[in-house]
């Protein structure tokens, strides 16, 4: 591998493919030039998928880092591995990221899920839905909510929609707290899962009272309506 010179450059973004790739949709965002294409394999199908994207697997630093993962956290971990491995060759920290959702062309399309959440950060939304079913919180600047908090983990935990169930999975050394609505008292949610079954509350590392605490506010939405309060 070489050193970033004058004829090699930083990348300017990143393209996750989530399992069987879309790629028509990658190629239109891409466009037709010359563009080279840093590939990072994570399936076995990833050679014959570079070329059949006209692209190349390379050791120097490119305009665009693919990355064919099975799910959207397996490339973030991957996003995370080459920021510590390849820091002299590929440099996207402040890249913009994009995500192409699985698409297999030869299978039937999938039912959409008639679920879908609402994600509120302080000013942030963010959707939780057939699109985007996987929402990841932590340290990592690769998670969708990266928060700097010493009570965080680098991968705190994750929200997954699975079929017409939100499931919170914790991985974290603090834990995380959840009020659903109406109730009073929050639990505690540690290395385990727990499915949402109402709008709610989520705080990671603190309880949710406690000042400057890292929390969201998850609202569900199903068949076009808003669940009742």
């Amino acid at each position: 591998m070489q050193p970033v010179n004058e004829h090699t450059h930083q990348g300017e973004c990143v393209h996750v493919i989530a399992g069987v790739a879309n790629t028509k949709a990658l190629m239109e965002k891409l466009g037709e030039g010359e563009t080279k294409l840093f590939l990072v394999r994570a399936l076995k199908r990833a050679e014959s998928a570079a070329k059949h994207l006209g692209g190349e697997i390379v050791t120097h630093a490119t305009d665009h880092l693919v990355i064919l993962a099975p799910n959207r956290e397996s490339a973030a971990l991957i996003v995370e591995s080459v920021q510590a491995k390849l820091a002299t060759l590929w440099v996207p920290r402040n890249a913009e990221v994009s995500y192409f959702a699985r698409v297999d062309e030869h299978m039937t399309p999938r039912r959409s899920s008639r679920v879908h959440a609402r994600i509120s950060y302080g000013n942030e939304i963010f959707l939780l839905d057939s699109k985007a079913p996987l929402f990841t919180v932590g340290r990592l600047q690769s998670a969708c909510l990266h928060i700097q908090s010493e009570r965080v983990s680098r991968r705190h935990a994750t929200l997954e929609l699975q079929s017409d169930r939100i499931i919170l999975s914790d991985s974290s050394t603090n834990g995380s707290f959840i009020r659903f609505e109406g109730e009073t008292s929050s639990h505690r949610v540690h290395q385990r899962k727990l499915e949402i079954h109402s709008n709610a509350v989520i705080s990671f590392g603190s309880l949710i009272d406690e000042p400057k605490s890292a929390r969201i506010t998850l609202e569900i939405v199903q068949q076009g309506r808003r669940q009742a309060s």
